[in-house]
């Protein structure tokens, strides 16, 4: 539903993803653990790409997922990774 509303919302929706991805309570990131148990989330975000509408805002979620160890190593062991050379 990313490409339903307007860019200034997108960006929004950008910032807070990010937010909610740094955040940490004690030692935890709650939604990296979330992304982690829920990795279409990623492989979504991927598929941003082919949409020209939304792929640069994919792509700023996708940079800041892939800071985090975890969810780099599941980036890059999904077939989807290969699409980036495509």
């Amino acid at each position: 539903n990313f490409a339903r509303v307007t860019f200034e919302d997108r960006k929004e929706i950008v910032a807070i993803f990010n937010n909610l991805l740094r955040r940490q309570v004690g030692t935890k990131y709650p939604a990296v653990e979330h992304i982690l148990q829920r990795p279409i989330i990623l492989l979504k975000l991927i598929d941003g790409y082919d949409n020209a509408d939304i792929a640069l805002n994919c792509g700023m979620m996708l940079r800041e997922c892939i800071r985090v160890q975890e969810l780099a190593e599941v980036i890059l062991h999904s077939p989807e990774f290969y699409r980036f050379f495509d």
